[in-house]
């Protein structure tokens, strides 16, 4: 009888300590979704890309370029390395293989492709606390302390 009592109860236990743990990460922001990155230069708009899970990593795509009146709209990413060469610049990966960091808001271990210059980094991302902004930094070495973060912003 205490035998199916104290199975009972770990039983209950653990599928309370369970929704509980769903709950916090349910209620946790994530990078995934729709952000507009902006131009280092004019701080305008530039681009719009989509960031999504894929084997436990978070991948990043162009969906939309906002270009300035008078800018050449080329489309293809002439310069980028293999296999982004030639491909549309709208539909082309740009962020890879970024690990969650265990903090529940970080990103590490990742690649990024700026097309501007054709030109692949490693990455980390930080999202506030808001789940509305988004830390990307591109840097080389390892310590990260040579490179640039640019703050995107989630849109719907």
């Amino acid at each position: 009888m205490w035998r199916k009592f104290i199975k009972s109860a770990a039983f209950a236990i653990s599928i309370a300590l369970t929704g509980s743990a769903l709950a916090e990460s349910a209620a946790r922001p994530s990078a995934e979704g729709r952000w507009q990155t902006i131009d280092d230069t004019t701080g305008k708009p530039r681009a719009s890309v989509r960031i999504y899970m894929v084997n436990g990593m978070l991948q990043g795509d162009i969906e939309k370029v906002f270009y300035d009146p008078g800018e050449k709209k080329s489309g293809i990413c002439e310069q980028c390395p293999e296999p982004q060469r030639g491909k549309p610049v709208v539909g082309l990966t740009i962020l890879w293989a970024l690990r969650p960091d265990g903090s529940g808001r970080g990103y590490r271990n990742g690649q990024i492709l700026d097309p501007a210059n054709a030109a692949v980094y490693k990455c980390r991302m930080n999202l506030d606390e808001s789940g509305n902004k988004l830390d990307v930094r591109g840097f080389i070495g390892y310590t990260g302390a040579l490179g640039r973060t640019q703050t995107w912003h989630r849109v719907q």
